[in-house]
């Protein structure tokens, strides 16, 4: 459920478990407080709780860390292909999942307010725009260094991988994780590249950067601009 302190709007969210002894008010961000206590807590108790700690939280939140980066409720913004653009939030009563689409020139988020609560929710709308896209885009790229390299993976996929921007197996299959669209292509075209090395030598020894190297010279400045991003 979301609440709304002065300027600040955030989820509240309760949680329980059988390890809990005793309630704890958490503040996580500006956008997320969580209140933990027993597993027999409800939802009636967990409301006595946050009316209590209403000034605490009000006192604090200023000086929480700020949202995800991908909290695109309340930033309105989308990152793709190293560019961050304006996000328009449209309402749309009779859809089941809340979907990113771009249309008349335009990034557009539609959701329904009454399904739509949590940042998992939008957090799982750009996730599907990025799946989407994927394929077309870096299917383009992974030709063209194919062409030029002349190691060929056996297997593409694309998923979203929360450790890790792309990996190759001993098999020579490809992962290659979704949330990289947020990067230009020059960072995408080194993860490519990278991953395609792989398939020579499977582990980052000399030999296996200096193949890097041979066909991207500047390949320690995309390194960095990775080191920046979020998964």
């Amino acid at each position: 459920m979301f609440k709304t302190i002065e300027n600040y709007k955030f989820e509240l969210k309760f949680h329980r478990s059988n390890r809990i002894k005793r309630t704890t008010v958490v503040l996580n961000s500006q956008k997320l407080v969580t209140i933990k206590a027993p597993i027999s807590f409800s939802d009636r108790q967990f409301e006595k709780i946050y009316l209590k700690f209403i000034p605490w939280i009000k006192k604090h939140i200023k000086n929480a860390k700020c949202s995800h980066k991908f909290d695109i409720l309340s930033n309105q913004t989308i990152d793709f292909l190293g560019k961050k653009h304006k996000l328009t939030l449209k309402e749309k009563n009779d859809t089941t999942k809340a979907k990113i689409v771009f249309e008349d020139g335009q990034y557009c988020l539609y959701y329904n307010k009454n399904i739509h609560k949590s940042y998992e929710d939008f957090f799982f709308s750009l996730k599907s725009f990025y799946f989407l896209n994927s394929k077309d885009i870096v299917d383009n790229i992974f030709l063209k260094y194919i062409e030029k390299t002349d190691l060929k993976p056996k297997k593409i996929t694309y998923k979203y991988l929360k450790s890790k921007w792309a990996s190759c197996s001993w098999e020579d299959k490809i992962s290659f994780n979704i949330m990289l669209l947020q990067f230009d292509i020059d960072v995408i075209s080194y993860v490519v590249l990278h991953e395609l090395c792989h398939i020579k030598e499977k582990n980052h020894s000399n030999n296996f950067w200096q193949l890097v190297y041979k066909y991207m010279p500047d390949y320690k400045r995309y390194q960095i601009a990775l080191k920046g991003g979020i998964l």
